[in-house]
C-alpha cells in the first residue's frame, strides 16, 4: 500500500496480515518482490505512485479514499498546489480496478470528483474487524482524581472546531448530575481553552497517550459515553464537505462501539440512524444549550454494551466487506494489458525496463528503488504529454470552430 506517510505506532498493522501487507512512500524503500504481489494499493494521493508502480510491474491498481479533494473547495480557498494533485489523482484512477470507500453517500461524491465508474466501487466503513470484550475501568478516575461513580463523557482525537470541541465546551454545563466531560487529544498533547465558568468543575483534560491496544481500552471503557460531534467549518479545504459527509468514516466512533461503549453524535446521517436503530447511544443537537441533558435518558449499561457491539458486527466490522473485497481481488486479471484501454507499448515498456535492469543492477534493494524512480518518471512523463495533448487538442478545436 502506498501512503502519505509511514506510521510509526505498534500494532498499526494486525499480526496476521504482516508478511502480505507493507506500508510505504514514494520515499522509502519498496519491499516488494514482482513475482508475489498481485494488486498495488494507493491510499488517497498515494494513488499517484501506486498507479505508476502498477503500470511498471502490469499488476491491477486498487484506490483506498479516506479523504476527498472537493473541487468547489480547492477552489474557493485556492489551494493551487491540491489543485494540481487532484488533477494528478484523477488522472491516475483512470482504469483502476476497484475503489474503496465508506458508504454510499461518500461514493456519489468520490465518482463524481474523481470521474470513477459506480460499479468499480466497495464500500468498506472505517473499523476494526472484531468487538473488544467490555471490561469497566477506572483508568481515567484515577488520572484526574474522579470518584469511580463519575459518568464520564469522553471526547477522544482531534481537539477542533470541525470535532465539535467548541460546542461542547459551551454546553458542558447542561451535563446531568454526576457527569464530567474529559477531552482527550489523541496524542495526549495540552491544549488551552476559555472553559465558561458555570462548566469549569465538569471539564477535565486527559494527556495521558496510550501507544497499544490494552491502553486505548483502558481510557475508552472508563468512560460512560464517547462524544462523536462533526460540525462542518469554513476554514479550510478539509473541514467542509469530508466532515458534512462523514458517515461511515469515524474511527473515533467505531472504535467507541467496538469497545462496547456507546456514543453521542449529531446530524441526519447513517451513523445517527444506526446510533438510533440499534439503541447504541443518543443523538444530540450541540446548537441547543440543554442538548447533554440527553444523556440522562442512557439505557442500562448491560444493555448498551450488547447494543454497541451488536451494531459494530452487524455494520461495521471490517470482517462484513472481506468476502467481497477477496471476492473482487480474486477476480482482477493477473496482466495490465488484459485490463481495457492499456495497450502493448505500455507492456512493452515495462518489460523491457525491468529486462534492462536485471542486467545492471545487482542488487535487489536498488534494483526495486529505481523500479519506483522509473515508474515515476515515466508516469509523470505521461502525465505532462497528456495535459500538452489536451491542449493542443483545445486550441485546434477552438480555432476550427472559429473558421467554421
Amino acid at each position: 500500500m502506498f501512503c502519505d506517510y509511514i506510521p510509526d505506532t505498534p500494532g498499526q498493522i494486525p499480526e496476521n496480515c504482516k508478511g502480505n501487507v507493507y506500508l510505504f512512500s514514494s520515499a522509502t524503500p519498496i519491499p516488494l518482490h514482482i513475482s508475489r504481489y498481485h494488486c498495488v494499493v494507493g491510499i488517497d494521493h498515494g494513488i499517484i505512485p501506486a498507479r505508476a508502480q502498477a503500470d511498471l510491474l502490469g499488476i491491477p491498481c486498487v484506490f483506498l479514499s479516506y479523504e476527498i479533494l472537493f473541487d468547489e473547495e480547492l477552489e474557493k480557498h485556492g489551494a493551487t498546489y491540491y489543485i494540481g494533485l487532484k488533477a494528478r489523482m484523477k488522472n491516475a484512477c483512470n482504469e483502476i480496478a476497484l475503489a474503496i470507500i465508506q458508504d454510499k453517500r461518500r461514493g456519489e461524491s468520490l465518482c463524481r470528483e474523481y470521474a470513477i465508474a459506480s460499479e468499480k466501487l466497495l464500500y468498506m466503513p472505517v473499523a476494526g474487524d472484531a468487538i473488544v470484550p467490555y471490561h469497566r475501568s477506572a483508568f481515567l478516575h484515577s488520572m484526574l482524581h474522579l470518584p469511580e461513580q463519575t459518568n464520564i463523557l469522553l471526547h477522544m482525537g482531534s481537539l477542533t472546531k470541525w470535532a465539535g470541541v467548541d460546542s461542547a465546551l459551551a454546553r458542558a454545563a447542561s451535563l446531568p448530575k454526576g457527569w464530567v466531560l474529559v477531552l482527550h487529544e489523541r496524542y495526549g498533547a495540552k491544549h488551552s481553552f476559555d472553559i465558561p465558568a458555570s462548566a469549569a468543575s465538569k471539564v477535565f483534560f486527559s494527556t495521558y497517550s496510550q501507544d497499544t491496544p490494552e491502553g486505548l481500552a483502558r481510557i475508552i471503557q472508563s468512560a460512560r459515553c464517547c462524544l462523536g460531534l462533526y460540525q462542518p467549518t469554513d476554514e479550510g479545504m478539509h473541514a467542509g464537505r469530508n466532515i458534512a459527509e462523514i458517515g461511515l468514516a469515524s474511527s473515533k466512533i467505531s472504535t467507541a462501539l467496538q469497545h462496547g461503549v456507546p456514543v453521542a453524535v449529531n446530524g441526519t446521517g447513517e451513523m445517527a440512524d444506526l446510533i438510533r436503530r440499534y439503541g447504541a447511544g443518543v443523538v444530540v443537537d450541540p446548537c441547543r444549550e440543554d442538548c447533554f441533558q440527553a444523556l440522562a435518558a442512557l439505557g442500562p449499561e448491560n444493555f448498551l454494551h450488547r447494543a454497541c457491539h451488536a451494531l459494530f458486527q452487524n455494520e461495521l466490522s471490517i470482517k462484513n466487506t472481506m468476502p467481497e473485497l477477496l471476492e473482487r481481488l480474486a477476480s482482477m486479471p493477473k496482466e495490465l494489458s488484459a485490463l481495457p484501454g492499456n495497450g502493448y507499448m505500455r507492456k512493452s515498456r515495462c518489460v523491457l525496463i525491468r529486462a534492462w535492469l536485471d542486467s545492471v543492477v545487482q542488487s535487489e534493494e536498488s534494483k526495486q528503488r529505481l523500479l519506483l524512480y522509473f515508474s515515476m518518471l515515466l508516469y509523470s512523463a505521461g502525465m505532462v504529454c497528456h495535459t500538452f495533448f489536451n491542449a493542443v487538442r483545445a486550441k485546434i478545436a477552438k480555432h476550427v470552430s472559429k473558421i467554421t
